[in-house]
């Protein structure tokens, strides 16, 4: 987990730095004053270098946050950059069993859209639904992967 709340603006400010196409290789100096200039503008507060090191090492290799930023340093542009073209930690990176699960919950949670409580979600399960290309169905295959039955002696 993040060491602070601001860890997470960082992480997004390096992330559009790193993607900026009209400022490419952005070198650790460069993030340090992005994110100081995003976060706190002439207040006087500071970044370390450090800050930025342990943000980077943290976007790569932290579990908990599930980016797995495949970030790598070039030396001859003095600056860093995406090994994956496209890749932003902003975009949800789901394999197949992921979008089968969310259909599975989508599905089941269609099943109470008659319920007052369900009209609250509604709308945020078909955003999500469109943002992912998820379309809810009642088809029940690969439902077995989601739910198990005991069966009883």
């Amino acid at each position: 987990m993040p060491a602070n709340k601001y860890a997470l603006l960082r992480y997004r400010i390096i992330d559009r730095c790193i993607n900026n196409s009209r400022n490419p290789f952005p070198s650790k100096e460069k993030l340090r004053g992005a994110c100081e200039e995003a976060l706190y503008g002439s207040d006087g507060e500071h970044i370390s270098v450090s800050t930025i090191e342990k943000d980077i090492w943290a976007m790569r290799n932290e579990s908990e946050l599930g980016y797995y930023a495949p970030i790598s340093y070039h030396r001859d542009q003095r600056g860093y950059f995406y090994e994956e073209e496209g890749y932003s930690i902003n975009e949800v990176q789901l394999n197949d069993d992921d979008l089968d699960a969310i259909r599975f919950a989508a599905n089941t949670l269609i099943q109470f859209r008659d319920l007052p409580i369900f009209k609250q979600f509604d709308e945020a399960i078909g955003k999500i639904a469109d943002r992912l290309s998820v379309a809810p169905d009642l088809d029940t295959t690969g439902v077995d992967r989601f739910m198990q039955f005991e069966s009883t002696p």
